[in-house]
């Protein structure tokens, strides 16, 4: 019996290293799969830093959701924040003739002004997050489409200065590191310091750990939540100003996928939908999957349908296995 017991021990311990290290597992098969596979054509630096690119945009959104998710809430809207973002600022340039900088202050109010109409509806009209993010995304995407008639919108050399707005998307940090990557991997470091080191991080942690536990220990609820969604909203406003500055469009359809899609990027993370658990990790490792699966299934000649297919599936099964631990 001792024997017996002692086999079993090793065998526990190494089935709680694949549970807690499972998604950097996962990464790496599919980094060495997609090698063999795709061979020079996938290992090669266009194609790698082209992956960095896109889920820079990505990754900066999905901190917001991240962040909502770890404080019991949950921000659907987020792509068409994202979308509405794009139009205004599309609108701005060619509609109304405004300069760049102008054009880009304008914009990136949007965010602030999104947030505050989530958080005021969540925290104040006690409306469920999921519930309220619904109804305002659909809202959002409405006005989104009425700025611009529901067409794409081509910004290319509309304005003076508007190179520069794109080279912010299409440039290199120190010859090698795209500046959308970098400005992705500052966002990361920025919710490393507010989860471990301000009290506004505890207090999410331990908002969605127990909502009304952390409010009978005098922790402002409400407070934490509008800002929850406002830091999520204005996260994903930068992000859509970088998809539009790398597309050089306003494209009413783009975005729209990103509600769900963000949330399974951080749900295979790690980030528990319940609320209370999320980290770095999960953050990075989940973008990082979700793009390298959108690589590979775009080289391996998929649609976008079959790539929408597997991430709702392998997002089910995140969740499955959530609920399983």
């Amino acid at each position: 019996m001792e024997k017996s017991s002692e086999r079993k021990i090793p065998l526990s311990e190494f089935l709680d290293f694949l549970r807690g290290k499972g998604t950097i597992v996962v990464l790496i098969l599919m980094i060495v799969f997609s090698s063999i596979l795709f061979g020079n054509t996938f290992l090669s630096w266009s194609n790698l830093s082209n992956v960095m690119r896109q889920v820079s945009w990505f990754g900066i959104a999905a901190i917001g959701v991240n962040l909502c998710i770890i404080s019991g809430g949950r921000d659907v809207s987020v792509g068409y924040t994202a979308m509405l973002t794009g139009m205004v600022f599309s609108w701005c340039i060619t509609k109304a003739g405004m300069n760049l900088w102008l054009a880009l202050l304008l914009s990136l109010c949007v965010g602030p002004a999104v947030g505050l109409i989530n958080g005021f509806i969540i925290a104040k009209l006690h409306v469920r997050a999921m519930i309220a993010t619904l109804s305002t995304g659909w809202i959002f995407c409405s006005l989104g489409l009425i700025i611009n008639n529901d067409a794409t919108i081509y910004i290319a050399g509309s304005t003076k200065n508007i190179e520069l707005f794109y080279s912010i998307s299409r440039s290199n940090l120190f010859g090698f590191l795209p500046t959308p990557f970098a400005v992705f991997l500052v966002c990361v470091f920025g919710f490393w310091i507010m989860a471990s080191k301000t009290k506004l991080g505890r207090v999410i942690y331990a908002i969605g750990g127990d909502q009304e536990s952390a409010a009978m220990m005098g922790m402002n609820v409400k407070k934490t939540q509008l800002i929850t969604h406002l830091i999520c909203s204005i996260l994903a406003c930068i992000a859509g100003l970088f998809l539009v500055a790398r597309t050089g469009v306003g494209d009413p359809a783009s975005c729209s996928q990103w509600g769900f899609t963000l949330m399974a990027a951080v749900v295979i993370g790690g980030t528990r939908m319940r609320g209370g658990l999320g980290d770095l990790r999960g953050i990075i490792v989940g973008v990082l999957i979700y793009g390298l699966l959108s690589n590979i299934l775009s080289m391996a000649g998929l649609s976008l349908y079959w790539q929408n297919l597997i991430t709702g599936l392998v997002l089910l099964l995140a969740i499955l296995s959530q609920r399983r631990s």
